[in-house]
């Protein structure tokens, strides 16, 4: 019994981090997405601008990857709607940087 209660509160521990580390990560993308437009709109962006953005990305979308193992049924809906906005900002972002925006699309 001690140790299932023992094992139950190092899961909680687990998911509890995971939580954190993904929360903090999706804002740092999401702000990074910001900078970067503000970057567009002020002047193009060069190579350690656009490494900047996507070595930001790559660390979210690790930690998505690990959240999906460790998230419960109860968090991942919600996790996987903030995933799917920020994709969706990213694409716009990665149009717009390349000259190929769609209709309404625009810094």
């Amino acid at each position: 019994m001690t140790r299932a209660f023992e094992e139950a509160r190092e899961h909680r521990e687990l998911r509890r981090s995971c939580y954190t580390e993904l929360h903090r990560d999706a804002r740092q993308f999401s702000t990074a997405l910001s900078r970067h437009l503000y970057l567009m709109r002020d002047r193009t962006a060069e190579a350690e601008d656009i490494r900047a953005l996507e070595e930001t990305k790559d660390t979210y979308r690790g930690r998505w990857s690990e959240a999906l193992m460790i998230a419960s049924d109860t968090v991942i809906p919600s996790a996987h709607d903030a995933n799917e906005a920020l994709t969706l900002v990213y694409g716009q972002v990665k149009r717009l940087q390349q000259g190929n925006p769609r209709p309404g699309e625009t810094l």
